[in-house]
């Protein structure tokens, strides 16, 4: 089992680029979400930008908090938007367990990463992912709102004795452990998602099965799966952030085709690193599988029912042949 460990983290980082295709299909499922969406988005504050100043702010840089000031207003005078926003998530969720369902059953089973065999796969394996999110929303909801509660109490008494600087650091630290338990919940039922289409190849369709035994991988090789799943994430994110930077401080209005192939890049970078985190859960899984035994039987023929047994018999040197000898009751007669 030592032997595997170094191959987890290159190994999915082998499936990703020997599969370009899955990011290439889920970069475009999100295209086309953030098209509908930015289609919704303009047609909200179009009408409002269009008879304003409020545009003008737009050329100079990015602005978060009025961002978020002109969505408020417009959401005020368009209450309409909700079902968009409501449709536009759930289309994101399903499509989340097509490519998700999708991709894992490329990298198990070694097919080729055909859009019809991605759906495919999602199809087949949509309601148990379904089943097993829903089991994951409780069960996370559950332990987290716990530790969440937990460092309510804890940070109102430290509010007590502790000023500034020192509150700011348990502040962090104890929301840094509410964090490092958050993406253990989501590595352990990423484990138990490649478990459950795993099953599926073998034919076993029962959801629950793959918990206990997605449970025992991560428990065994945690150190060396979370470092990889965690170094991936971060890469996705440190670029990301790279190219988020850049498109900020290189946004005018005279380079909007840039700025939005940076932007792109950027949300690339976060995809390809998702992509790989599945891909590193699935090295492990195809890693730690018992090899299959095969078992030969072999069937004895027929037996032959009239054995053919030779016959020695002596020639004379004149040609006759001595027959054996006669049996003692002809010799009497």
């Amino acid at each position: 089992m030592a032997a595997t460990k170094p191959s987890i983290f290159f190994g999915g980082l082998r499936l990703l680029l020997a599969n370009k295709r899955t990011l290439l299909w889920s970069y475009l499922a999100l295209l086309v979400v953030g098209l509908i969406g930015g289609a919704s988005t303009r047609a909200r504050i179009g009408p409002f930008l269009d008879h304003s100043l409020a545009a003008q702010k737009f050329s100079v840089g990015i602005d978060i908090a009025y961002y978020a000031e002109l969505f408020q207003h417009v959401n005020e005078h368009d209450p309409g938007s909700g079902p968009v926003t409501a449709a536009l998530t759930l289309l994101s969720v399903v499509l989340a367990f097509f490519f998700a369902a999708g991709f894992l059953s490329v990298f198990l089973s070694g097919e080729r990463p055909r859009l019809a065999t991605i759906l495919k796969a999602g199809i087949d394996y949509f309601w148990r992912f379904f089943r097993l999110t829903l089991f994951a929303a409780v069960f996370a909801g559950i332990l987290l709102g716990a530790l969440g509660w937990l460092r309510s109490i804890y940070l109102t008494r430290a509010d007590e004795k502790y000023v500034e600087a020192a509150y700011d650091l348990r502040a962090l630290l104890t929301l840094a452990v509410l964090l490092l338990v958050a993406v253990i919940l989501r590595l352990w039922f990423d484990v138990a998602e490649a478990y459950v289409v795993q099953m599926g190849r073998e034919g076993d369709r029962r959801v629950r099965r793959s918990l206990g035994p997605a449970f025992g991988l991560l428990r065994r090789h945690f150190g060396h799966l979370f470092l990889s799943y965690f170094t991936a994430g971060a890469i996705g994110v440190l670029g990301f952030g790279l190219f988020v930077w850049i498109w900020a401080a290189e946004q005018t209005s005279q380079l909007l085709l840039p700025v939005f192939l940076l932007s792109q890049v950027g949300m690339l970078f976060l995809l390809a690193s998702r992509i790989w985190q599945r891909g590193i859960v699935a090295a492990l899984v195809l890693a730690t599988r018992e090899p299959t035994q095969t078992v030969i039987v072999v069937e004895p023929g027929p037996h032959d029912p009239y054995p053919f047994t030779p016959i020695l018999s002596d020639i004379g040197g004149d040609g006759s042949i001595e027959l054996p000898p006669a049996p003692l009751a002809e010799s009497a007669v």
